[in-house]
């Protein structure tokens, strides 16, 4: 009878287990030297550690469902800007799908392209330098 039970259970829990987990990606000194990186809500929610930099010529696409945010073990008052672009960053999220920016900090856009499509920016700052930056149905 025991063993029954058991395995009750251990079914239960395979089938609840998914619905529990969430996937969760880690940035630490993500540089994108002369890449075109894609970030997908498979893998969301992505949490930097550490700062973020796209150089030129280089480009982040972040897909509709994904949420970027500020690790909380990071003491961000010492280090400079959570995210710094100079190359392309591009946010296509949907109305059901928003890309959410969760209390970012600063963005800083130097000589760079931005555009965003359905996101929202949660206590997040834009610094726009000298950038050519599109933002549409979004709330900043």
């Amino acid at each position: 009878m025991k063993i029954k039970h058991i395995k009750f259970f251990i079914v239960i829990a395979l089938l609840i287990l998914p619905f529990i987990t969430k996937a969760e990606t880690h940035i630490k000194g993500y540089d994108l030297w002369n890449a075109n990186a894609v970030w997908n809500k498979e893998g969301s929610p992505y949490v930097l550690d550490e700062s973020l930099y796209i150089p030129k010529r280089s480009s982040l696409r972040i897909e509709k469902g994904v949420t970027v945010k500020l690790s909380t073990t990071t003491d961000w008052n010492v280090l400079s800007s959570p995210m710094r672009i100079e190359g392309k960053l591009n946010l296509w999220g949907t109305i059901d799908e928003p890309i959410i920016f969760d209390e970012i900090d600063t963005i800083r856009f130097n000589r760079s392209t931005f555009n965003i499509e359905y996101g929202i920016l949660k206590k997040t700052n834009l610094i726009v330098y000298d950038s050519t930056t599109t933002i549409s149905n979004s709330i900043i």
